[in-house]
């Protein structure tokens, strides 16, 4: 699916005591397919509330759907 909108998020994720950051458009959150990340899938997930966040927005979500300690923060920067 294609989109116009200029949505953009800051995703910090944490795992076994490490953290990672990546960034990512909403198109590349929606449109991510097998060769994506687990962290993409677990956002398709919820995408509903991540689409209801407003600029500065942040909010809590597993990022690996097959560990529930994983642990992800998603903040909307654009």
């Amino acid at each position: 699916m294609k989109t116009n909108s200029k949505r953009k998020y800051e995703i910090t994720l944490v795992e076994r005591g490490s953290t990672d950051t990546a960034y990512r458009e909403i198109g590349e959150i929606i449109n991510s397919d097998k060769e994506g990340f687990e962290f993409e899938y677990a956002l398709q997930d919820i995408i509903d509330e991540v689409l209801d966040l407003g600029l500065g927005h942040s909010m809590y979500f597993q990022s690996n759907r097959d560990n529930t300690d994983s642990k992800g923060i998603i903040v909307r920067i654009r």
